[in-house]
């Protein structure tokens, strides 16, 4: 298990089946994320190269709201996020899919601080946390 800590907010990362799927999902617990205005950031993989290509999902309960991908640079935007309680999954062929819990709270249109995204090379070995200004 790692532990990871970012801006103060410490969580633990927990391996468990998904019964839909043979994939293992890693999810970050027991605190989700501070709330955020607006789901926007980057992904990287452990060796802090940008991913470009990865999948992020924003769901409500099990149901699929919106799915981006993240652009040649690793960035990825989900525009008119209304306020509410979602799941964040990313995911990448190569990389352990993660997911964690996320509140949006008085939405904004641009981008201000972005959500940093590690894609673990083995399965529950990266995490969400917000980004360091």
């Amino acid at each position: 298990m790692r532990l990871v800590l970012t801006n103060g907010i410490a969580g633990f990362l927990l391996l468990f089946s998904v019964s839909s799927s043979f994939a293992d999902t890693c999810i970050l617990l027991p605190h989700k994320l501070k709330p955020v205005r607006h789901v926007c950031g980057l992904v990287m993989n452990q060796a802090d190269e940008r991913v470009s290509n990865a999948r992020l999902t924003l769901l409500q309960g099990e149901v699929e709201l919106v799915t981006v991908e993240t652009d040649a640079d690793g960035r990825f935007d989900f525009k008119g996020v209304a306020a509410g309680d979602y799941v964040l999954r990313v995911s990448m062929p190569g990389y352990g899919q993660i997911q964690s819990p996320i509140t949006v709270v008085k939405p904004t249109l641009k981008c201000k601080q972005t959500l940093d995204v590690v894609l673990p090379l083995h399965v529950c070995d990266g995490g969400i946390g917000r980004h360091r200004q």
